[in-house]
């Protein structure tokens, strides 16, 4: 089965090696595959892919998560569009 974008990369699923491991695997609320909770975002009761938030809330509501969640998110995670309205955004809060 491929993995969609947005989730982790088969290798990072295959570094699970302990029981402590598989406690970081999340289900995404919205295509239903594996990521690790690190790597997601946590809105709610649900734990989604960045790409998947970003499709189902769009870019706007990126910017009104805590700073905590968006500090972690890369490139591969939101895409480069999402990246660029997120920095933006964070550029006009600290002027």
């Amino acid at each position: 089965m491929a993995l969609l974008r947005g989730q982790e990369p088969i290798n990072d699923l295959v570094r699970v090696e302990k029981a402590h491991d598989v406690r970081t695997l999340r289900v995404c609320g919205s295509c239903g595959g594996l990521g690790n909770c690190d790597r997601m975002i946590e809105h709610g009761t649900e734990w989604l892919h960045g790409r998947c938030f970003v499709s189902r809330y769009g870019k706007a509501e990126l910017c009104h998560l805590p700073k905590e969640q968006t500090d972690r998110m890369t490139l591969n995670d939101i895409g480069v569009a999402a990246m660029k309205y997120l920095l933006n955004h964070r550029s006009r809060q600290t002027r």
